[in-house]
Formats: structure tokens, sequence, C-alpha cells
């Protein structure tokens, strides 16, 4: 499934704007068709986010732990063998 960043906020965009026909059709404030779109919409949002994040390959609890790592001074850089990954990417 190709979910790239901006066809998925292509998504979040038109979700947000779209607007059930009850609630097109109804100009009554307070008839709580708000609250189901705004409801609606919340869920949808959910979902694209995890899609998202289960799309790019990143793993969350690596992310975790790194940050935790950081967070503690725990984390070290080697900074010789980032510069070994940056040549090796430019070389591809």
């Amino acid at each position: 499934m190709d979910l790239s960043i901006n066809r998925v906020a292509a998504q979040v965009v038109a979700t947000a704007t779209k607007k059930p026909a009850s609630a097109a059709d109804s100009n009554v404030p307070g008839s709580g068709d708000e609250a189901a779109v705004e409801t609606g919409v919340s869920l949808k949002l959910n979902d694209l986010k995890s899609a998202v994040n289960d799309a790019t390959g990143i793993d969350q609890e690596k992310v975790r732990r790194i940050a935790a790592a950081i967070q503690n001074g725990q984390y070290v850089i080697n900074p010789e063998n980032i510069a070994k990954r940056l040549i090796a990417a430019e070389l591809q």
C-alpha cells in the first residue's frame, strides 16, 4: 500500500473539511452534527496517523529506547561510524 506523506496529508485535509450530507443540509446550530463531524474527523486522523507510522518503517520502540538513552546521558555517538555510513550512502 503506497502511503506517501503528501497523499496522507491530502486525505487529512479532505476529511477535515468534508461535511456529511446531514450537516451540509442543516443550518441549525447545536443540532449535534458538529460533534459527530469532529468525532469522525478525530477517528479518521487517528487511523491516518497509525497508517503513516506503519508505512514509514520506523521502529517506534527503537526510537523510544534511543530517546530515553539520550535523556539519561547514556547514548554514545560514534562520529567515525556516522561518517563511514554517510560516505557509503553517497557512493551508492
